[in-house]
């Protein structure tokens, strides 16, 4: 039975889908994991993730604008971290029993 604690509101909902349209793209959640490590230049999130570096830009605007990562300028370069840790609960909620089941 739902309580009155669990009731969201229209724009809670809305917030609640825009997170999940993020998340449910492949890269954005290979970005997430390579992040989950810490700190990365954009370069090294492309080599590690294994695209092209435009590619990687967009997909990291995305999560910035989601507020689930946040960009840092060291000189030349733009470093990535993650800003909102709760996405690993979120993606260990769906995704946590992926790795130990057999295919």
């Amino acid at each position: 039975m739902a309580t009155e604690h669990s009731k969201l509101t229209p724009d809670e909902i809305a917030l609640a889908a825009d997170r999940f349209k993020v998340l449910s793209d492949r890269t954005r959640l290979a970005i997430l994991q390579v992040l989950r490590k810490g700190e990365c230049t954009v370069n090294r999130v492309a080599e590690l993730v294994g695209a092209s570096q435009p590619t990687i830009s967009k997909h990291l605007a995305t999560l910035t604008r989601s507020g689930m990562i946040k960009r840092r300028h060291e000189g030349n370069r733009v470093l990535c971290s993650i800003a909102d840790p709760i996405v690993f609960q979120l993606c260990d909620l769906v995704c946590g029993e992926l790795g130990s089941k057999e295919a």
